[in-house]
């Protein structure tokens, strides 16, 4: 790799942490993008996104990242959001290396299943694992629709990561 493609990799990797940093602004805003308590995991779907696009390694050190920044924000054991992060970037680059067509359509499933694993794990030990009454209705009202509305705010975050890949990748064969 000569050091033309050295500094359009890295710019390339600039623009994918701040998408990242971007995304977990936004997705930790009060009020923004909530629907009735719900909120769609929009790290979780730039991480999903980078893994589909860029493979098993870009999925887990963005994973592992995004992970730091999903520890940030939550109540649960610290350290639990990057472990999952990074092992489900890298599952999901892959699956997408060896068993699934790379696309929007695999990005959205691999990111609402992601995010409901996610979902899960978090419910489980913050409310499952205490056994306190009425838990359930968490899990019912804000995770699962959760896990829904970061399916339906995929397609949207891996479009921009594949027009900022393609555009690189455009100038890699250009320049």
């Amino acid at each position: 790799m000569d050091q033309k493609q050295m500094k359009q990799a890295v710019k390339k990797h600039l623009l994918y942490a701040l998408l990242l940093i971007l995304a977990y602004v936004i997705q930790e805003t009060p009020g923004l993008f909530s629907f009735s308590g719900a909120k769609p995991s929009l790290v979780i779907c730039t991480v999903t996104a980078i893994a589909v696009e860029e493979g098993a390694f870009a999925g887990g050190i963005y994973g592992c990242a995004g992970g730091i920044l999903a520890d940030t924000a939550a109540f649960h054991i610290f350290g639990i959001a990057s472990m999952l992060f990074l092992a489900l970037g890298c599952a999901v680059g892959l699956l997408v290396i060896y068993w699934v067509r790379p696309g929007w359509r695999a990005a959205v499933l691999f990111a609402g299943g992601f995010s409901l694993i996610y979902g899960l794990v978090a419910y489980f030990l913050l409310y499952g694992l205490w056994g306190y009454e009425g838990s359930g209705l968490i899990l019912w009202r804000t995770t699962i629709p959760g896990a829904m509305l970061s399916v339906l705010s995929a397609w949207p975050v891996y479009w921009l990561v594949a027009r900022i890949r393609g555009r690189f990748e455009e100038r890699e064969e250009n320049g």
